[in-house]
């Protein structure tokens, strides 16, 4: 592609300084003409040799400007216009020789040493030619004229062996070159080769990762949406776990006070057990007194039924001593034995009996006396069977009842050994509530402190989330500049 481009220039360039030269030329011979130095035949036998080949070398260029056939056709047709010129211009014109130096130089951009060889030979061939036709047809040999030849042949000498090795030089270092510039570009076409690979791979990891920066963010965002629940839960949690720890420390509260109520329930337990006992103790105490009541209940009984008989029997002695004064004696004796049977209750009737003894004398005067009071205690010894009878009645029912207190204490005797029993295990289960509690307040206080820092936590969290999402979108841009890079660079893959 270079080459083609330099080749384009090059003929471009030496068909323009063709042109150029060759219009100075017309113009400069149109002159003389016009002057009257020049015959019309040689101005047109002149531009016939300029326009023919400068003519074919344009419609060359026009159909391919970058034909090889270009420069040989300029290069003949100017060598044919020198020849011409050189031979036909006066002798005194020394300097017609150097028209070749611009147009043969022109000619050493083509790098083309076998065509600049040929070309300075030829020039130097037509030089040399010229000198001697000069010299030799002419006879010009002054020495004016001979050093003008000399200079003109050492120009054209010179200036043909320097384009000479000037070309092949150059051609030498542009081959270097060209081989110093195919291993840079080999070496830069590997370069490309891996750049593109790379590209390829940074196209597609570009991709990759814009979309992986995409999930990411979406992730980050919905992190970001929950890290702020949980900020938002944490301190909910905070001020709940705030209000739980007071409720705790009621319920401790309340805890120690029922501790103490427990306690003092355990003490009133016990000291109810102990009256519970002494009141069992006394019950027993009084079970044992009513069986003795009762025993001298029935005593009394049967002593008040014997007293009302004898009483009976007084009344009817009573009626018999009114009659018969006479067994007074007798009468006192059998009360004083009739006394000493009834006992204690008795002695009073021994009295009377002694009484009536010494008072046999009296006894007819006392016998309305003695009937009365008979009669006043056979009613008395009546109602006294009659109070006795109920006393037996209620001791037997008191009896009853003391037994059947017995059982009821006897039964709550039992009641509270279990109460004092089940207050033992509330005692025992307040203490491991209590002791469970103080676990639970100091689980509560680490548990509020954890969530302060569960707080402190998810704040710093939201915090990062959000920098995250700033960070992410950064990227973002990052990503979409190197996928634009990539795809500018992907227009060098194909």
């Amino acid at each position: 592609m270079e080459k083609k481009v330099s080749s384009k220039r090059v003929n471009r360039f030496v068909l323009l300084s063709n042109w150029g030269i060759d219009i100075f030329l017309i113009g400069g011979y149109l002159l003389e003409y016009l002057k009257g130095a020049k015959p019309p035949e040689y101005i047109i036998a002149m531009l016939a040799i300029i326009l023919v080949p400068m003519s074919a070398a344009s419609v060359i260029y026009i159909k391919n400007n970058r034909s090889i056939f270009m420069k040989y056709v300029t290069l003949i047709g100017y060598f044919i216009l020198y020849n011409f010129v050189l031979f036909t211009a006066p002798t005194e014109r020394i300097l017609v020789f150097v028209y070749i130096f611009p147009i043969i130089l022109c000619y050493f951009l083509y790098f083309d040493l076998k065509l600049i060889l040929v070309s300075n030979i030829a020039f130097a061939l037509v030089n040399v030619a010229k000198i001697i036709y000069y010299i030799v047809f002419l006879g010009i040999r002054d020495s004016f004229s001979t050093t003008d030849f000399l200079i003109q042949f050492a120009c054209v000498f010179m200036y043909s062996l320097t384009l000479i090795i000037s070309t092949r030089l150059s051609n030498q270092f542009s081959i270097e070159k060209l081989a110093d510039t195919e291993k840079e570009h080999a070496k830069q076409e590997s370069i490309l080769k891996d750049v593109l690979k790379i590209a390829a791979v940074l196209d597609k990891n570009s991709r990759e990762v814009h979309r992986i920066v995409g999930e990411l963010t979406n992730y980050t965002s919905i992190a970001s949406n929950a890290v702020q629940e949980i900020e938002k839960g944490a301190a909910e949690t905070a001020t709940n776990i705030q209000i739980q720890s007071g409720l705790t420390h009621d319920i401790q509260n309340l805890i120690d006070d029922t501790s103490e109520d427990s306690n003092n329930m355990e003490q009133i337990s016990l000291n109810t057990v102990k009256a519970v006992e002494e009141g069992f103790d006394i019950i027993e105490i009084l079970n044992n007194k009513s069986e003795d009541v009762s025993e001298n209940s029935d005593s009394a009984y049967s002593l008040m039924v014997g007293l009302k008989n004898k009483t009976e029997e007084i009344r009817s002695i009573s009626d018999l001593i009114s009659g018969i004064s006479e067994q007074t004696n007798m009468l006192s004796l059998n009360a004083a034995i009739e006394s000493a049977r009834a006992g204690e209750s008795g002695k009073g009737f021994a009295v009377v009996a002694e009484e009536i003894r010494k008072l046999a004398a009296q006894s007819k005067e006392s016998t309305n006396s003695i009937s009365r009071i008979t009669t006043e205690l056979y009613e008395h010894s009546d109602r006294s069977v009659e109070a006795v009878l109920k006393l037996k009645e209620a001791n037997n029912e008191q009896t009853a009842l003391v037994g059947r207190t017995m059982e009821i204490f006897r039964d709550i005797s039992n009641k509270m050994y279990e109460v004092k029993e089940n207050v033992d295990r509330v005692n025992d289960k307040i203490l491991k509530v209590l002791n469970a509690n103080n676990k639970l307040v100091e689980s509560i206080n680490e548990i509020s402190a954890v969530s302060q820092e569960v707080t402190a936590s998810a704040q710093q969290a939201s915090e990062l989330t959000t920098q995250n999402l700033d960070k992410a979108e950064e990227t973002n841009q990052y990503v979409l500049e190197l996928i634009e890079t990539s795809e500018e660079m992907s227009k060098y893959i194909n």
